[in-house]
């Protein structure tokens, strides 16, 4: 039997090195990934449930112009939430209710923001939300909440799990604090369902 070949020190470590930090790439970004997948159904409210009623949901009149994708949330500038936020013939507490999406769970939806915090743009985009919105009664309230929410995103949760115990582990294992206190935000964010 010929003897087993030898691999230099050197070359381990450096194998080992980089095997590690791929292992740690690859895990980091899967598990981003899983726990900041959101519901990706388009905002709709059903004119036939009481919610519909309750919010004035008939559609019929703004068209598909009222329907929110998951894009559109996720598009830090907002220009296609603004458009529809801004249409007055729809009803006031659908408007504001796509302008709460926006804040609280739009920035879950990009992994750059769930890693980094939100961006210079989505804080802007609060700003048109807000001129937008000048027409509703409560708009002073309202304005207040969506920066306390983008504010709670960006500090995220202290504590938080996830779904699958494993997933919690690698997460407090490999992701920065301020990362995985996002992402814990944006899993009770997203796994809320009124």
């Amino acid at each position: 039997m010929p003897p087993a070949p030898q691999i230099a020190p050197r070359r381990l470590l450096v194998l080992m090195a980089l095997g590690t930090s791929g292992l740690l790439a690859a895990a980091t970004a899967f598990t981003v990934i899983v726990a900041s997948t959101a519901q990706r159904r388009p905002l709709r409210l059903d004119p036939s449930t009481s919610a519909g009623r309750r919010f004035g949901a008939d559609n019929s009149s703004a068209g598909e112009s009222s329907v929110i994708a998951a894009r559109d949330l996720a598009d830090p500038k907002g220009v296609r939430v603004v458009a529809v936020v801004s249409n007055a013939a729809l009803a006031p507490e659908y408007r504001e209710s796509v302008a709460l999406t926006f804040v609280s769970r739009g920035a879950c939806l990009r992994v750059r923001e769930v890693l980094f915090g939100p961006d210079r743009e989505r804080w802007q985009g609060l700003e048109r939300l807000d001129v937008a919105l000048q027409d509703l009664p409560s708009r002073d309230v309202s304005a207040a909440t969506r920066r306390e929410l983008l504010r709670k995103f960006e500090t995220g949760l202290a504590e938080g799990s996830l779904r699958s115990p494993a997933l919690d582990i690698v997460l407090q294992a490999v992701v920065p604090a301020a990362a995985r206190a996002r992402i814990y935000y944006c899993h009770a964010v997203t796994s809320y369902t009124a």
